[in-house]
């Protein structure tokens, strides 16, 4: 089966009436503060206030399916989609809630594999939009966006939702909640403006997620995080399940290009090769923790087969994470924008790309640790280009440092649009090198429509 995935730029719908040209519903909910587009908020200020009062205004949606919520750095879009594809292989009605979204604001709200559709989410947003009409906080585009998700969710009836934070944890809008697993995969430095720049300050933003008596799941194994993790969980009642503790994964035989393999153990069973239809032995984790999840929502009624684990996983899709755009070349796109998850893209790569050039395409936004990133893919690459996106938050060119630049590894050239990239790519790439295009979710659009132009030059 197929699910689908994540800004907050989406092609502009407007409709003519009487010569008067009407915002469409998805103009109106883009015109909304948004700190996708501005890299964050700034401590106190935002509250969950916009976001409960709506929620209320229209009968608290949230409230009526059960729900897994799932924070962290790095993975939780993939143990997002990994949950979703194993509760619709169960047969369960199952939601899902990620961001952002690669090129439609649609991939963001899906139901078993399938998008809302324009006209279910023109509807949804003028439900919720009408009710934030009044007094009380002005909502942002995140808080509109996820009560137009619950409220579609009810309305849909579905069994089960997975939802994804935003940003954080404690004070990210869809923290409204009571799920009845929570998950916090891999904490790494992101996001530093917003959630501090030490890891355990941004552990304790994450487990603001975790609930009195909700069982959390993690993948951490930083001992200062785990501490905070376990401080939290202690304080609430909440059993915490741990990775390398509580249960455990390895990777077995030789992962295929487009698959990993991989043996679980935990309480409740124990699972030997597992296809899992994901690109990294990283995301081995991801799906340990999916799977012990999945076993431990059993708690809300929703039983969990083997089988539909198997399936579920076998069938997965993950839009956007080492997404293979073309074959011959080899095109592949991945959004790390931190340098954890940048290792791991890059250590992947090594293992399947020993005898081939490796090109990269980076591009990144100027909150980032850019730095640490360009160090790692100089080392790894042949060769370099920095895309200047048009994004308001993206690094110009002339702010990276000419020394970092000079002291890598890999040659750097900078271009500024598609055309002079795809001009500068027919000149250098052959047939058997690799092409990564990395370091932001917003170099997507690009990556596809290079990916096109250079797989009809090589057809």
């Amino acid at each position: 089966m197929k699910s689908c995935a994540q800004q907050s730029s989406t092609p502009c719908r407007t409709r003519s009436l009487n010569r008067r040209t009407v915002a469409s519903p998805v103009d109106r909910l883009s015109a909304l503060a948004s700190f996708e587009r501005s890299g964050g908020f700034a401590q106190g200020e935002y509250s969950q206030d916009a976001i409960r009062t709506v929620l209320d205004r229209v009968g608290n949606p949230h409230r009526d399916f059960k729900s897994i919520h799932v924070a962290g750095t790095n993975g939780k879009g993939s143990v997002c989609h990994m949950l979703h594809a194993i509760f619709s292989a169960a047969g369960c009605r199952t939601g899902l809630y990620t961001s952002p979204h690669l090129e439609r604001i649609n991939e963001r709200i899906v139901i078993n594999g399938m998008q809302i559709s324009d006209e279910a989410l023109d509807l949804r947003i003028a439900e919720i939009l009408d009710a934030f009409v009044g007094p009380g906080a002005a909502p942002t585009y995140f808080d509109a966006l996820t009560a137009i998700c619950f409220r579609h969710f009810s309305r849909e009836k579905i069994d089960i939702a997975i939802v994804e934070t935003g940003l954080g944890g404690r004070l990210d809008s869809t923290n409204v909640i009571a799920p009845c697993v929570s998950i916090i995969t891999d904490i790494s430095l992101d996001h530093t403006a917003v959630l501090g720049n030490s890891l355990p300050g941004i552990a304790k933003e994450k487990a603001g997620i975790i609930k009195a008596g909700v069982p959390v799941v993690s993948s951490n194994s930083r001992a200062s995080v785990v501490r905070v993790l376990a401080q939290r969980s202690r304080e609430l009642g909440a059993p915490l399940h741990l990775l390398g503790r509580d249960f455990h994964v390895r990777t077995t035989g030789e992962s295929a290009p487009a698959h990993i393999r991989l043996d679980y153990s935990g309480t409740a069973c124990t699972l030997h090769d597992v296809p899992v239809a994901a690109t990294g032995d990283f995301q081995a984790k991801n799906a340990a923790l999916a799977i012990h999840a999945a076993f431990l929502a059993g708690s809300c009624a929703l039983p969990v087969t083997e089988e539909a684990i198997r399936a579920g996983l076998a069938g997965l899709s993950i839009p956007g994470r080492m997404a293979r755009l073309n074959d011959s070349p080899r095109i592949l796109f991945d959004p790390a924008h931190n340098p954890a998850a940048m290792r791991e893209v890059l250590d992947a790569l090594g293992k399947r790309t020993r005898n081939s050039r490796l090109i990269v395409v980076f591009s990144v936004m100027r909150d980032k640790d850019h730095i640490r990133m360009a160090r790692m893919i100089a080392s790894r690459a042949h060769l370099v280009f920095y895309f200047e996106s048009d994004d308001p938050r993206g690094l110009k060119a002339a702010q990276l440092d000419p020394g970092l630049v000079s002291a890598t590894g890999a040659p750097w050239r900078f271009v500024g649009s598609n055309d002079e990239l795809d001009r500068s790519l027919h000149e250098c790439l052959a047939r058997d090198d690799v092409l990564l295009f990395t370091g932001s979710f917003r170099l997507f659009r690009t990556a596809r429509e290079i990916s096109l132009k250079l797989s009809k030059h090589w057809s």
